[in-house]
């Protein structure tokens, strides 16, 4: 599920990313289910033209799958000086599952 709406930057060199906070409730990796208990949130990472579309098409609360490289990166949070791993998905396929917007308005 799309936890917030999609975030559409331009970076220094003018090229657009849209990142896309996801909530999974269903995680495989190479065939092999996951708990999403151990990774419920991953960030998924569009560029360039596609992410003028994604930003445009997704929306808080519709329900997708997505599909894509898998990767895990590590910074460090610049309130707490802590380090932090994000789970990130490179350019991922999106297929819409639900155009229903869930929750209260």
């Amino acid at each position: 599920m799309v936890a917030k709406d999609p975030e559409l930057r331009t970076t220094e060199k003018g090229k657009t990313i849209a990142r896309v906070l996801v909530a999974a409730d269903e995680i495989s990796k190479a065939g092999q289910k996951i708990d999403p208990s151990e990774n419920k949130w991953h960030v998924a990472l569009f560029f360039g033209d596609r992410a003028k579309e994604v930003a445009g098409e997704l929306k808080k609360s519709m329900i997708v799958s997505l599909a894509g490289e898998h990767q895990v990166r590590t910074f460090k949070d610049k309130s707490t000086g802590e380090d932090r791993e994000v789970s990130e998905l490179v350019s991922p396929k999106v297929e819409i599952r639900s155009l229903e917007i869930k929750g209260t308005v």
